[in-house]
């Protein structure tokens, strides 16, 4: 298990040609095998066919774009599959055992979790590993609030683009990503310490994206716009609201409206408005499930 982990860790560091060049060979010689499996000639090669196989099967997990949309459920299970279970091909791998990982948290990013993977000596599955543990955190963030989804996307894409192109070095990469997986647990606590509800938290980082706004008007101010948004959005929100354009015309002006009465830098309002819609559309999405 060392030994696969070791060697899709070498895979996961040559150009895309090569990795689908190893992946495209396997897949053939894993058909050709099954079609003489059980000759003597065949059987001396079995064990060399599995291991590259399960080499394979831990690349597609991590690496291999998805073939079409899975509902967060099926996301999430297969999350659970690679991080706490195993790789399936003829054999079953242990993903976590392979890498030398004991008794993983099922929160994924817990600080104990990341030590571990900060520790791995295979540093290219720990980025890919990183990546997509934190692209699903991501979308999760996203279903709740626009403006911190960007933020952490937009951090992610950075510090992934940066390791593809070698600009830093792979380990100088992993620690950004801890960062940035640090940084989203954190906001979740401090979203428990603010004494708002989640709509208002996501209106707020939606008004304070612009710096001008949180130094003109203070955070008691932002807080209060918040509130006052999520209630008025809330009570004039129909059954079909986001899929109606007199709709949100209203809720611009509400939020225009709200803007001005409370200051809000006239330059920046119309950028304001447009996020805070965006977000409302979202909250109503979020309402209709």
């Amino acid at each position: 298990m060392k030994a696969v982990a070791e060697t899709m860790d070498f895979v996961i560091v040559l150009g895309e040609e090569e990795k689908k060049a190893f992946i495209q060979t396997v897949t053939e010689l894993g058909k050709a095998f099954s079609l003489c499996a059980t000759e003597p000639e065949a059987q001396e090669l079995n064990a060399e066919i599995g291991f590259l196989k399960a080499v394979k099967a831990g690349l597609m997990k991590l690496i291999a774009p998805e073939s079409r949309k899975k509902t967060s459920a099926q996301v999430d299970a297969q999350l659970n599959q690679l991080v706490s279970q195993s790789v399936i091909s003829e054999d079953v791998v242990d993903i976590y055992e392979s890498l030398g990982l004991e008794n993983p948290d099922i929160s994924i990013l817990s600080d104990q979790f990341l030590e571990d993977v900060q520790g791995l000596p295979q540093k290219n599955v720990a980025v890919e590993l990183l990546d997509r543990l934190l692209k699903g955190k991501v979308k999760a963030v996203q279903k709740t609030n626009l403006v911190q989804a960007r933020k952490f996307s937009d951090m992610l894409e950075k510090a992934v683009n940066q390791y593809n192109k070698r600009a830093i070095e792979t380990s100088k990469v992993i620690e950004e990503l801890i960062d940035l997986a640090k940084e989203m647990n954190s906001m979740h606590q401090n979203d428990r310490d603010t004494n708002m509800n989640q709509e208002e938290i996501a209106f707020y980082d939606a008004l304070a994206t612009h710096e001008t706004a949180e130094e003109v008007l203070g955070d008691d101010t932002l807080r209060a716009i918040a509130h006052e948004l999520t209630k008025a959005i809330k009570d004039n929100m129909s059954i079909d609201w986001n899929l109606r354009e007199s709709a949100r015309a209203k809720m611009r002006i509400t939020v225009r409206r709200l803007l001005k009465k409370y200051g809000y830098p006239p330059d920046l309002q119309k950028m304001a408005v447009e996020t805070v819609v965006q977000q409302a559309e979202l909250m109503a999405g979020n309402l209709d499930a």
